[in-house]
Protein backbone atom coordinates (compact mmCIF):
# COMPACT_ATOMS: atom_id res chain seq x y z
CA UNK A 1 0.00 0.00 0.00
CA UNK A 2 1.47 3.34 -1.03
CA UNK A 3 2.67 5.82 1.57
CA UNK A 4 1.21 9.28 1.95
CA UNK A 5 -1.98 9.62 -0.05
CA UNK A 6 -4.29 6.64 0.30
CA UNK A 7 -7.13 6.05 -2.12
CA UNK A 8 -10.06 3.90 -1.07
CA UNK A 9 -9.94 2.19 -4.48
CA UNK A 10 -6.44 0.88 -3.70
CA UNK A 11 -7.30 -0.02 -0.10
CA UNK A 12 -10.36 -1.97 -1.23
CA UNK A 13 -8.40 -3.92 -3.82
CA UNK A 14 -6.36 -5.49 -1.03
CA UNK A 15 -9.24 -5.79 1.42
CA UNK A 16 -11.56 -7.68 -0.94
CA UNK A 17 -8.79 -9.46 -2.85
CA UNK A 18 -10.16 -7.74 -5.93
CA UNK A 19 -7.16 -7.42 -8.24
CA UNK A 20 -8.56 -9.70 -10.96
CA UNK A 21 -12.00 -8.11 -11.05
CA UNK A 22 -10.50 -4.60 -10.98
CA UNK A 23 -8.37 -5.47 -14.00
CA UNK A 24 -11.39 -7.00 -15.75
CA UNK A 25 -13.36 -3.78 -15.28
CA UNK A 26 -10.43 -1.73 -16.55
CA UNK A 27 -10.13 -3.88 -19.66
CA UNK A 28 -13.88 -3.73 -20.26
CA UNK A 29 -13.89 0.07 -19.99
CA UNK A 30 -11.37 0.30 -22.83
CA UNK A 31 -14.40 -0.14 -25.09
CA UNK A 32 -15.18 3.58 -24.70
CA UNK A 33 -11.93 4.40 -26.51
CA UNK A 34 -12.90 2.41 -29.61
CA UNK A 35 -14.26 5.38 -31.65
CA UNK A 36 -10.95 7.27 -31.31
CA UNK A 37 -7.81 7.11 -33.40
CA UNK A 38 -5.02 4.77 -32.22
CA UNK A 39 -2.86 7.78 -31.34
CA UNK A 40 -5.52 9.31 -29.08
CA UNK A 41 -6.32 5.91 -27.57
CA UNK A 42 -2.67 5.60 -26.57
CA UNK A 43 -2.71 9.04 -24.92
CA UNK A 44 -5.89 8.25 -22.99
CA UNK A 45 -4.89 4.73 -21.98
CA UNK A 46 -3.42 5.66 -18.60
CA UNK A 47 -6.13 8.17 -17.62
CA UNK A 48 -8.70 5.49 -18.49
CA UNK A 49 -6.88 2.89 -16.39
CA UNK A 50 -6.86 5.27 -13.42
CA UNK A 51 -10.53 6.24 -13.73
CA UNK A 52 -11.81 2.73 -14.51
CA UNK A 53 -10.08 1.38 -11.41
CA UNK A 54 -11.87 3.69 -8.98
CA UNK A 55 -14.06 2.44 -6.16
CA UNK A 56 -17.32 3.52 -7.84
CA UNK A 57 -17.01 0.55 -10.20
CA UNK A 58 -15.14 -2.66 -9.59
CA UNK A 59 -16.17 -3.40 -5.93
CA UNK A 60 -19.82 -3.60 -7.01
CA UNK A 61 -18.85 -5.96 -9.84
CA UNK A 62 -16.82 -8.00 -7.33
CA UNK A 63 -19.89 -8.35 -5.10
CA UNK A 64 -22.03 -9.64 -7.96
CA UNK A 65 -19.31 -12.07 -9.02
CA UNK A 66 -19.13 -13.51 -5.50
CA UNK A 67 -22.90 -13.58 -5.12
CA UNK A 68 -23.33 -15.50 -8.37
CA UNK A 69 -20.14 -17.54 -7.87
CA UNK A 70 -19.41 -16.53 -11.47
CA UNK A 71 -16.24 -16.89 -13.51
CA UNK A 72 -14.36 -13.90 -14.92
CA UNK A 73 -15.51 -14.69 -18.49
CA UNK A 74 -19.13 -14.76 -17.29
CA UNK A 75 -18.70 -11.41 -15.57
CA UNK A 76 -17.13 -9.99 -18.72
CA UNK A 77 -20.18 -11.14 -20.67
CA UNK A 78 -22.55 -9.58 -18.13
CA UNK A 79 -20.64 -6.29 -18.26
CA UNK A 80 -20.87 -6.34 -22.02
CA UNK A 81 -24.65 -6.68 -21.85
CA UNK A 82 -25.14 -3.82 -19.37
CA UNK A 83 -22.22 -1.37 -19.24
CA UNK A 84 -24.28 1.80 -18.76
CA UNK A 85 -24.64 1.85 -14.96
CA UNK A 86 -20.92 1.13 -14.51
CA UNK A 87 -19.93 3.93 -16.87
CA UNK A 88 -22.23 6.49 -15.23
CA UNK A 89 -21.10 5.47 -11.75
CA UNK A 90 -17.44 5.94 -12.70
CA UNK A 91 -18.13 9.48 -13.92
CA UNK A 92 -18.90 10.39 -10.31
CA UNK A 93 -15.36 9.44 -9.26
CA UNK A 94 -13.89 11.72 -11.92
CA UNK A 95 -16.18 14.56 -10.84
CA UNK A 96 -15.23 14.02 -7.18
CA UNK A 97 -11.54 14.13 -8.05
CA UNK A 98 -12.09 17.35 -9.96
CA UNK A 99 -13.93 18.98 -7.04
CA UNK A 100 -11.26 17.75 -4.63
CA UNK A 101 -8.49 19.31 -6.75
CA UNK A 102 -6.76 15.94 -7.01
CA UNK A 103 -3.28 16.40 -8.47
CA UNK A 104 -3.73 13.26 -10.60
CA UNK A 105 -6.65 14.72 -12.56
CA UNK A 106 -5.87 16.38 -15.87
CA UNK A 107 -8.03 17.46 -18.83
CA UNK A 108 -7.58 13.95 -20.24
CA UNK A 109 -9.58 12.56 -17.32
CA UNK A 110 -12.47 14.88 -18.14
CA UNK A 111 -12.39 13.47 -21.67
CA UNK A 112 -12.77 10.01 -20.11
CA UNK A 113 -15.83 11.29 -18.25
CA UNK A 114 -17.43 12.32 -21.54
CA UNK A 115 -16.52 9.01 -23.15
CA UNK A 116 -18.18 7.14 -20.27
CA UNK A 117 -21.34 9.20 -20.81
CA UNK A 118 -21.26 8.53 -24.55
CA UNK A 119 -20.67 4.83 -23.84
CA UNK A 120 -23.74 4.73 -21.61
CA UNK A 121 -25.84 6.55 -24.20
CA UNK A 122 -24.79 4.01 -26.82
CA UNK A 123 -26.55 1.30 -24.79
CA UNK A 124 -30.11 2.65 -24.42
CA UNK A 125 -31.60 -0.66 -23.34
CA UNK A 126 -30.19 -0.29 -19.82
CA UNK A 127 -32.55 2.63 -19.21
CA UNK A 128 -35.70 0.56 -19.60
CA UNK A 129 -38.63 1.25 -17.33
CA UNK A 130 -37.50 -0.72 -14.27
CA UNK A 131 -33.92 0.61 -14.38
CA UNK A 132 -35.14 4.17 -14.85
CA UNK A 133 -37.45 3.76 -11.86
CA UNK A 134 -34.47 2.59 -9.82
CA UNK A 135 -32.51 5.74 -10.67
CA UNK A 136 -35.48 7.94 -9.88
CA UNK A 137 -35.98 6.26 -6.49
CA UNK A 138 -32.34 6.04 -5.43
CA UNK A 139 -30.11 8.47 -7.33
CA UNK A 140 -32.22 11.57 -7.91
CA UNK A 141 -33.01 12.03 -4.18
CA UNK A 142 -29.27 12.09 -3.49
CA UNK A 143 -28.86 14.95 -5.97
CA UNK A 144 -31.63 16.88 -4.26
CA UNK A 145 -30.14 16.15 -0.82
CA UNK A 146 -26.69 17.37 -1.90
CA UNK A 147 -27.98 20.62 -3.38
CA UNK A 148 -30.42 21.46 -0.59
CA UNK A 149 -27.90 20.82 2.19
CA UNK A 150 -24.93 22.78 0.87
CA UNK A 151 -23.91 25.25 3.55
CA UNK A 152 -25.63 23.14 6.22
CA UNK A 153 -22.79 20.65 6.64
CA UNK A 154 -22.06 21.29 10.29
CA UNK A 155 -25.71 21.11 11.35
CA UNK A 156 -26.25 18.03 9.20
CA UNK A 157 -23.15 16.30 10.52
CA UNK A 158 -24.65 16.38 14.00
CA UNK A 159 -27.59 14.26 12.81
CA UNK A 160 -27.02 10.51 12.63
CA UNK A 161 -29.81 10.26 10.05
CA UNK A 162 -28.09 12.76 7.77
CA UNK A 163 -24.78 10.93 8.12
CA UNK A 164 -26.43 7.66 7.13
CA UNK A 165 -28.08 9.28 4.12
CA UNK A 166 -24.75 10.72 3.01
CA UNK A 167 -23.32 7.20 3.00
CA UNK A 168 -25.88 6.26 0.38
CA UNK A 169 -23.91 8.20 -2.23
CA UNK A 170 -21.92 5.07 -3.03
CA UNK A 171 -24.53 2.48 -2.07
CA UNK A 172 -27.13 3.75 -4.53
CA UNK A 173 -24.71 3.54 -7.45
CA UNK A 174 -23.57 0.07 -6.40
CA UNK A 175 -27.21 -0.98 -6.50
CA UNK A 176 -27.56 0.37 -10.03
CA UNK A 177 -24.49 -1.56 -11.22
CA UNK A 178 -25.68 -4.76 -9.56
CA UNK A 179 -29.18 -4.23 -10.95
CA UNK A 180 -27.78 -4.23 -14.49
CA UNK A 181 -25.48 -7.19 -13.94
CA UNK A 182 -28.12 -9.50 -12.43
CA UNK A 183 -30.78 -8.56 -14.98
CA UNK A 184 -32.96 -6.41 -12.77
CA UNK A 185 -34.89 -7.26 -9.63
CA UNK A 186 -37.31 -9.69 -11.23
CA UNK A 187 -36.19 -12.64 -9.13
CA UNK A 188 -36.00 -12.89 -5.37
CA UNK A 189 -32.29 -13.65 -5.67
CA UNK A 190 -31.76 -10.55 -7.81
CA UNK A 191 -33.45 -8.35 -5.24
CA UNK A 192 -31.25 -9.73 -2.47
CA UNK A 193 -28.06 -9.16 -4.48
CA UNK A 194 -29.05 -5.58 -5.34
CA UNK A 195 -29.86 -4.89 -1.68
CA UNK A 196 -26.52 -6.35 -0.55
CA UNK A 197 -24.71 -4.22 -3.14
CA UNK A 198 -26.30 -1.12 -1.63
CA UNK A 199 -25.30 -2.11 1.91
CA UNK A 200 -21.76 -2.90 0.76
CA UNK A 201 -21.52 0.45 -1.00
CA UNK A 202 -22.47 2.22 2.23
CA UNK A 203 -19.76 0.23 4.03
CA UNK A 204 -17.24 1.31 1.38
CA UNK A 205 -18.42 4.90 1.84
CA UNK A 206 -17.64 4.66 5.56
CA UNK A 207 -14.15 3.35 4.78
CA UNK A 208 -13.57 6.22 2.35
CA UNK A 209 -14.64 8.69 5.05
CA UNK A 210 -12.15 7.17 7.51
CA UNK A 211 -9.32 7.52 4.99
CA UNK A 212 -10.23 11.11 4.08
CA UNK A 213 -11.25 12.45 7.48
CA UNK A 214 -8.46 15.07 7.63
CA UNK A 215 -9.01 16.30 4.09
CA UNK A 216 -12.78 16.35 4.60
CA UNK A 217 -12.49 18.52 7.71
CA UNK A 218 -10.21 20.94 5.87
CA UNK A 219 -12.64 21.05 2.93
CA UNK A 220 -15.75 21.62 5.02
CA UNK A 221 -17.30 18.35 3.84
CA UNK A 222 -18.53 17.45 7.29
CA UNK A 223 -21.39 14.99 6.82
CA UNK A 224 -19.47 11.81 7.65
CA UNK A 225 -19.51 9.43 10.60
CA UNK A 226 -15.81 10.00 11.52
CA UNK A 227 -16.30 13.77 11.58
CA UNK A 228 -19.46 13.42 13.67
CA UNK A 229 -17.34 11.42 16.13
CA UNK A 230 -14.76 14.24 16.23
CA UNK A 231 -17.44 16.86 16.82
CA UNK A 232 -19.04 14.81 19.57
CA UNK A 233 -15.69 14.59 21.39
CA UNK A 234 -15.74 18.13 22.78
CA UNK A 235 -17.06 21.67 22.12
CA UNK A 236 -13.52 22.75 21.24
CA UNK A 237 -13.23 20.13 18.52
CA UNK A 238 -16.70 20.97 17.23
CA UNK A 239 -15.48 24.54 16.79
CA UNK A 240 -12.31 23.31 15.12
CA UNK A 241 -14.41 21.37 12.62
CA UNK A 242 -16.58 24.45 11.97
CA UNK A 243 -13.39 26.40 11.28
CA UNK A 244 -12.07 23.63 8.99
CA UNK A 245 -9.04 23.33 11.30
CA UNK A 246 -7.93 19.77 10.61
CA UNK A 247 -4.61 20.21 12.46
CA UNK A 248 -6.42 20.81 15.75
CA UNK A 249 -8.29 17.54 15.28
CA UNK A 250 -5.25 15.35 14.58
CA UNK A 251 -4.58 14.23 18.18
CA UNK A 252 -8.08 12.76 18.40
CA UNK A 253 -8.10 11.39 14.84
CA UNK A 254 -4.90 9.45 15.47
CA UNK A 255 -5.89 8.29 18.95
CA UNK A 256 -6.53 4.65 19.75
CA UNK A 257 -10.04 5.32 21.03
CA UNK A 258 -11.12 7.14 17.88
CA UNK A 259 -9.99 4.39 15.55
CA UNK A 260 -11.42 1.72 17.85
CA UNK A 261 -14.85 3.33 17.64
CA UNK A 262 -14.67 3.50 13.85
CA UNK A 263 -13.36 -0.06 13.65
CA UNK A 264 -16.26 -1.33 15.76
CA UNK A 265 -18.71 0.27 13.33
CA UNK A 266 -16.91 -1.27 10.35
CA UNK A 267 -16.78 -4.74 11.90
CA UNK A 268 -20.43 -4.58 12.96
CA UNK A 269 -21.52 -3.66 9.46
CA UNK A 270 -19.40 -6.43 7.95
CA UNK A 271 -20.94 -8.92 10.36
CA UNK A 272 -24.37 -7.76 9.22
CA UNK A 273 -23.31 -8.27 5.59
CA UNK A 274 -22.10 -11.79 6.37
CA UNK A 275 -25.40 -12.63 8.06
CA UNK A 276 -27.47 -11.12 5.24
CA UNK A 277 -25.52 -13.02 2.58
CA UNK A 278 -25.83 -16.29 4.53
CA UNK A 279 -29.56 -15.76 5.01
CA UNK A 280 -29.91 -15.21 1.27
CA UNK A 281 -28.08 -18.46 0.55
CA UNK A 282 -25.16 -16.61 -1.04
CA UNK A 283 -22.44 -18.73 0.53
CA UNK A 284 -19.52 -17.58 -1.62
CA UNK A 285 -20.32 -13.93 -0.93
CA UNK A 286 -20.64 -14.58 2.79
CA UNK A 287 -17.23 -16.29 2.80
CA UNK A 288 -15.76 -13.37 0.87
CA UNK A 289 -17.05 -10.94 3.51
CA UNK A 290 -15.47 -13.12 6.21
CA UNK A 291 -12.17 -12.77 4.34
CA UNK A 292 -12.58 -8.98 4.33
CA UNK A 293 -13.13 -9.06 8.11
CA UNK A 294 -9.91 -11.02 8.58
CA UNK A 295 -7.92 -8.32 6.76
CA UNK A 296 -9.71 -5.26 8.11
CA UNK A 297 -7.85 -4.75 11.41
CA UNK A 298 -4.47 -4.55 9.71
CA UNK A 299 -5.83 -2.17 7.08
CA UNK A 300 -7.29 0.19 9.67
CA UNK A 301 -3.97 0.18 11.52
CA UNK A 302 -2.18 1.19 8.32
CA UNK A 303 -4.66 4.01 7.81
CA UNK A 304 -4.22 5.23 11.39
CA UNK A 305 -0.42 5.17 11.40
CA UNK A 306 0.21 6.69 7.99
CA UNK A 307 1.61 10.20 7.69
CA UNK A 308 -1.02 12.97 7.68
CA UNK A 309 -2.68 13.13 4.28
CA UNK A 310 -0.94 15.57 1.90
CA UNK A 311 -4.19 16.18 0.05
CA UNK A 312 -4.98 19.87 -0.01
CA UNK A 313 -8.51 20.93 -0.85
CA UNK A 314 -10.17 24.28 -1.00
CA UNK A 315 -13.28 24.57 1.18
CA UNK A 316 -16.20 22.76 -0.44
CA UNK A 317 -18.34 25.86 -0.76
CA UNK A 318 -15.62 27.48 -2.86
CA UNK A 319 -15.04 24.42 -4.98
CA UNK A 320 -18.67 24.17 -6.10
CA UNK A 321 -19.29 27.89 -6.52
Amino acid sequence: MRKGILYVSDVLEQLIDGTEIRELVRQHCRAVLAPLSPNVQAKLSEPLRYSAGKCMGYPAVWLVQKALDASLPEMSERLGRSPGPLYISLTTSIADDYLDREPNVRPAHMMILYLFVFGALAEPRWMHAEQLDHWRRNIFPLIEWFILNQGENVRASESAAFVELAGRRIGAFFEAIAYGLVGGEGSASGKRIVSLAGDFGCWCSDLDDIIDVEADIAAGAHVTSPIKLVMDHSPALRQAVIECNADACLPVIHSEGFMSALAERQFDRLSALVHKAESAGLTSLAQAFVGVKSRLARTLLEIQTRAPSPKVREPLAASVA
